[in-house]
């Protein structure tokens, strides 16, 4: 029942033939040793020739308020955003042919706003009914993103994985898996292996995309990162958790490997979640103008 979108003089130039849309879950930037934290928590990612963003900052604290956003096309100045123009919608009318694979929900209070958005897409791939099903690993998503990839393809693609990442509560996210460092906190010892587990995934799909014989580019970001806040009964006393109050809520990765990336590149140039959409047309080759001034 969502309104039609009103993009208009929509024309595209892509310069790749696939993109693949990694959405990250609960993490913040700072966390990351592509960006500097002494534990090695992204070891490819550190390696890997691409550009990463230093100063990207989510538009919201947690998923329902920051996600809708990043994909959507805000209005300036407001608090509102128009959901039907959205990034599946803008691909579609530029001619790709567009999936959503998703580790979150199909539907319920918390899943909504973003399932709104991923079931305008040609293919949607849906692991998990509503937040509340148990946990499915986000690694199930490959072999969904390998039979989409291996379909028929004319014209350009846009393949978005929606991952619940490292989505409290954090050792559940391992799906039994060993925990990479012991520091002390159970909690966050489960929450730093999950940024190896997101290293790990990306190495995959960049393998997976890489075999194919077709020109590829990858851009990831996470939808919002957590705050120490208290929480009595746990070993520390506290846990990150979402929040509004810290600018760790909202200092998320961003970062975009290719087909064509030669070198390693650290953009400290400021983006705002506010106009990732505008961002994401770029990324895209897309044209409209929709878009404000």
């Amino acid at each position: 029942s969502a309104p039609e979108p009103s993009w208009a003089d929509v024309t595209a130039k892509p310069r790749f033939q696939d993109y693949v849309l990694v959405i990250g879950e609960s993490q913040r930037r700072d966390y990351a040793s592509v960006y500097g934290y002494p534990l090695d928590t992204t070891p490819f990612l550190r390696k890997s020739p691409g550009i990463f963003f230093s100063h990207f900052v989510a538009p919201g604290g947690n998923t329902g308020i920051s996600l809708p956003r990043l994909l959507s096309l805000n209005k300036p100045g407001t608090d509102s955003f128009n959901s039907a123009n959205n990034d599946l919608t803008l691909a579609n009318s530029a001619g790709f042919n567009t999936w959503w694979l998703s580790n979150q929900g199909r539907g319920g209070a918390y899943d909504n706003p973003i399932a709104q958005i991923g079931v305008r897409a040609k293919h949607t791939i849906w692991l998990k009914g509503n937040y509340a099903d148990p946990n499915v690993d986000d690694f199930e998503l490959l072999p969904k993103l390998r039979e989409a990839l291996d379909t028929p393809a004319d014209g350009p693609r846009l393949f978005v994985l929606h991952l619940m990442g490292s989505h409290p509560t954090f050792c559940t996210r391992l799906s039994g898996r060993a925990v990479e460092w012991d520091v002390g906190d159970p909690s966050m010892s489960c929450y730093l292996t999950t940024y190896r587990m997101m290293d790990e995934m990306i190495e995959k799909i960049v393998r997976m995309l890489g075999s194919r014989g077709r020109t590829w580019s990858l851009l990831y970001f996470a939808d919002h990162g957590l705050s120490m806040q208290p929480k009595p009964g746990t070993e520390t006393g506290k846990e990150l958790e979402h929040g509004y109050d810290a600018r760790q809520n909202y200092d998320v990765p961003l970062f975009s490997i290719s087909s064509t990336s030669t070198t390693h590149e650290v953009n400290p140039a400021a983006r705002s979640g506010f106009r990732m959409l505008q961002g994401l047309a770029q990324w895209l080759g897309i044209s409209t103008s929709t878009f404000p001034a």
